[in-house]
């Protein structure tokens, strides 16, 4: 457990483990009979640990190598992308609008007036 005092020199990393659980959609998630779902964004899934408690995402940056007026959305849902695309139905926009690129190397964020907080549910 992490003490009630900071250390006078970093200790070794990482002090506790990291446990951490990647789904992605693929190229085919991304898709629907072949043709492209006009989607250039991402989609993945977030999940907490099976020890913790809720969590806040109360704000997102993305990446652009565009330094000019970009258009975006963004989508949420309480449950895995998997078997939901394509549609609308379950998902809920919490963000969009327009915003300049800050380019190359760069993370563009969301203006947090144009962002809607979600909770991800604790517990895994």
């Amino acid at each position: 457990p992490p003490s009630a005092y900071p250390t006078e020199f970093p200790t070794s990393a990482p002090t506790r483990s990291y446990d951490q659980n990647i789904v992605t959609g693929s190229m085919e998630d991304l898709t629907l009979g072949g043709t492209t779902t006009f989607s250039y964004g991402y989609i993945f899934n977030i999940r907490t640990r099976s020890n913790s408690g809720v969590v806040l995402v109360n704000g997102l940056d993305f990446y652009t190598e565009s330094t000019t007026d970009e258009r975006f959305e963004l989508w949420s849902r309480a449950d895995s992308f998997k078997d939901h695309k394509g549609n609308y139905n379950g998902w809920d926009k919490i963000a969009s609008g327009t915003l300049k690129g800050r380019g190359i190397g760069r993370y563009t964020p969301i203006p947090e007036e144009m962002f809607e907080p979600v909770s991800i549910s604790g517990n895994g």
